[in-house]
């Protein structure tokens, strides 16, 4: 029961300071595609993982993104052009 409880801790204290990160821009590395159709996946400096809209040539590089929204485990956004 306390692993369950801390579990849940964590996850809520997770949540929260990603959803602190929303409206902000980060500079990203693009990793490569995402599990999510049409998104590519990042990193961002403080290596949060982020899923973001971009198209292939953005691999390997950095990229600014907009946090749009985000979960106890990942971020989403937009690129910034």
């Amino acid at each position: 029961m306390l692993e369950r409880r801390l579990s849940e801790l964590q996850e809520k204290i997770s949540l929260e300071k990603n959803q602190s990160r929303i409206g902000q821009v980060e500079d990203v590395f693009a990793e490569g595609p995402s599990k999510v159709d049409g998104k590519l996946t990042g990193r961002t400096r403080t290596h949060r993982l982020i899923h973001f809209a971009a198209g292939p040539d953005q691999i390997g590089k950095i990229v600014k993104v907009k946090v749009t929204a985000a979960t106890s485990l990942s971020l989403q956004g937009d690129l910034v052009i």
